[in-house]
């Protein structure tokens, strides 16, 4: 399918209606025609329950304008099909485009009839397939730049839980490691292992704070966030919680781990920070052994 690629640097491309108004019945109309097409391709929320969504069709309507706003989590998502399909389903909805945001360094309006680019990531597109090419490249990178070096933590974790496991029944909690940042967020990441809620027992940190929580089973098994197997989704609690904070002032070295009532319960200090350079180097001595 021969589908023209405009490129356009400006922050924002007018689709006002003629009407001078979009009704909410106009405006829902051609979203629920967008989900329904949309969900044939894969998971699409805020609509599907499935814990790992493909897309995202958001459900506000912001202003007048004919423009429903979404965005695709996975790289898998981005196909010549999808978009072609998408672009059929707006053809029966007369001057409505959508805006597919959360692209790194590019952003792509989707008309009827032909396809508008802007950014980095697309600067070499001039067809249907290349804009799709580039948009799943740009989607696989930043998500090895952002769970990569997590993946990489967890699995220096894991193996780090069963001593940690026998620390905390006797104090309360284990301090596992500190790493050089979390995901795309500067900073270190301090993980505990702790017998109390992230409510009963926490860390107390300057201009940092709590990014990550997460059961673990006495196999050693650490479950997924949110899993609605545990407390608060459920009223079982697991033996153990995984708590991870993140301290932006990587100067602070001393911290205090304190209940909910504020009273002091352990102290922290921060010695090794271990990279990401040198979890790769730990990992890859593992793999040749």
């Amino acid at each position: 399918m021969s589908v023209p690629v405009i490129h356009y640097e400006s922050s924002y491309v007018a689709n006002a209606n003629p009407k001078g108004e979009t009704t909410f019945e106009e405006f829902w109309k051609v979203r629920l025609a967008i989900v329904e097409l949309t969900q044939s391709h894969g998971e699409t929320g805020p609509e599907s329950e499935a814990e790992d969504k493909r897309y995202w069709v958001v459900d506000d309507q912001y202003n007048d304008d004919r423009y429903h706003n979404m965005e695709v989590y996975e790289p898998e998502g981005w196909t010549t099909e999808w978009l072609v399909a998408l672009m059929q389903t707006l053809q029966q909805h007369d001057g409505w485009a959508v805006s597919i945001g959360g692209i790194e360094n590019g952003h792509l309006l989707v008309f009827a009839d032909h396809l508008m680019v802007n950014g980095a990531t697309f600067k070499d597109c001039n067809d249907l397939e290349s804009v799709v090419a580039a948009a799943r490249l740009a989607s696989e990178n930043y998500l090895k730049r952002k769970y990569g070096p997590l993946k990489r933590q967890l699995k220096y974790i894991q193996k780090r839980l069963p001593a940690a496991m026998k620390e905390a029944d006797v104090s309360g909690f284990s301090v596992l490691a500190t790493f050089d940042g979390f995901e795309l967020d500067e900073g270190n990441a301090i993980w505990i292992l702790q017998t109390m809620t992230e409510d009963e027992l926490f860390l107390e940190t300057i201009n940092g704070g709590r990014i990550r929580s997460s059961a673990v089973t006495q196999d050693a098994t650490i479950h997924s966030e949110f899993c609605p197997d545990f407390w608060p989704y459920a009223d079982a609690k697991p033996p153990y919680w995984l708590i991870t904070y993140l301290e932006e002032d990587r100067a602070i070295s001393h911290f205090q781990l304190i209940d909910e009532d504020d009273n002091p319960m352990g102290t922290i200090r921060i010695e090794d920070i271990i990279s990401d350079e040198e979890l790769r180097r730990r990992f890859a001595d593992d793999e040749s052994e």
